[in-house]
């Protein structure tokens, strides 16, 4: 299975340096509309990924891995069900994969692209400047 991650610069360099990523964040009780424990992968396009993805992401590289699913679990994030651009009709559930390690043994390097970077600003400077609208 092919999956994409949006993720800051410094992830991307621990991990194409072999580093083992570890986060056990349980976003569900941390107060989000989400079943995942840990790294979140999508499966999507990340063009159009991107829209519901910022301000919940940093956007600096999106790395692209293979996987045999075996490593992943899958769960769900809800997120605006953007009609339009400026648009939105209420939510939408969106599948995802997660886990709590990865590292390039796990997860095989496919390609990444920066492409993304300027699309919004990173999530980690947002909650840096608004922490209120991340509480």
């Amino acid at each position: 299975m092919i999956l994409h991650r949006f993720m800051s610069r410094k992830e991307f360099d621990a991990y194409m340096r072999g580093e083992t990523l570890t986060n056990k964040t349980n976003h569900e009780t941390a107060g989000r509309a989400s079943t995942a424990v840990g790294f979140c992968w999508f499966d999507d396009d990340p063009d159009e990924a991107v829209h519901r993805l910022s301000g919940n992401v940093d956007l600096d590289i999106c790395l692209t891995v293979e996987t045999n699913g075996i490593e992943l679990r899958k769960c769900f994030g809800r997120y605006p069900n953007w009609v339009r651009p400026g648009i939105r009709e209420g939510s939408c559930l969106k599948t995802e994969y997660c886990c709590r390690r990865y590292s390039k043994e796990r997860l095989a390097y496919v390609s990444h692209a920066d492409r993304f970077s300027t699309y919004a600003p990173n999530a980690s400077l947002l909650r840096e400047l608004f922490p209120f609208l991340y509480q």
